[in-house]
């Protein structure tokens, strides 16, 4: 659609004239003046809108708590402070924070209350209406959101521990070789050594791979085998065959 061609102005002409032409090319109305639909105020309003609308969308996410149950069971025994289940071994001070939901089996009713502390089979809280007795049931669950994760199954964790040196990932190349001298089952580490990912080269003789009570998969010469995320103290191998000597080179990266 042809249009007006703007005027061009010189640096002599009055700064009326300038501003006429520097002024943003937007639509008329029927009076002909100019308008600009997107003005900065009307720019400034709508992120301020968004922001806010964003802001609050944070917030809610934040503090919205997730309640989940992660242990359930039956009551052996207890009273209106303590609940005793001997069918389980906890981790000591595993629940403390928790909120325990016991249901008095002799009434339907349900009874919530924040554990105190635990040890190994018992939960102590702050008094309840009545004595537990056994075969009252009993729900323990965590109250999780963003900002308290930390409390996941009652073990407190630091940022450290989620973090990749949390995850125990540390990068360290691990390189060694086994050259057989016997027919019995070996192995390159005796005590745990973890691996992410190896990889592991027959030479000499074809050889035996499994754990301590079996080496059945066999690697020929020259072939190779891999593992993603294996403890070397629990992979062994030898001879395929009796009297010949095999060669095994590992290459692998550390947990």
């Amino acid at each position: 659609m042809a249009g007006k061609v703007p005027k061009t102005v010189s640096a002599l002409e009055p700064i009326s004239e300038v501003k006429k032409v520097i002024e943003p090319i937007g639509q008329k109305n029927v009076a002909g003046t100019q308008v600009n639909p997107a003005t900065e105020d009307t720019l400034a309003r709508q992120l301020d809108i968004t922001l806010s609308a964003l802001g609050e969308a944070i917030e809610t996410y934040l503090t919205r708590a997730t309640e989940v149950s992660v242990a359930t069971g039956d009551a052996t025994g207890g009273s209106t402070t303590t609940l005793q289940d001997t069918n389980v071994v906890w981790v000591v001070s595993k629940w403390a924070e928790a909120i325990v939901e016991i249901t008095d089996m002799s009434t339907g009713k349900h009874y919530f209350v924040t554990v105190i502390s635990n040890d190994t089979n018992t939960l102590t809280f702050p008094a309840i209406a009545v004595t537990i007795e056994a075969g009252d049931h009993y729900q323990i669950r965590m109250v999780l959101s963003p900002t308290n994760l930390n409390k996941w199954g009652g073990t407190s964790l630091t940022g450290r521990d989620i973090s990749a040196e949390g995850l125990g990932f540390s990068g360290a190349v691990y390189e060694n070789e086994d050259l057989a001298t016997t027919d019995d089952p070996r192995r390159f580490e005796t005590t745990s050594k973890k691996l992410r990912d190896l990889i592991i080269q027959v030479s000499g003789n074809d050889q035996l791979f499994g754990n301590e009570a079996n080496q059945r998969y066999k690697v020929a010469i020259g072939e190779t085998i891999g593992f993603t995320q294996v403890d070397l103290s629990l992979l062994y191998f030898k001879n395929a065959a009796t009297g010949q000597n095999g060669t095994v080179n590992i290459l692998g990266v550390e947990d």
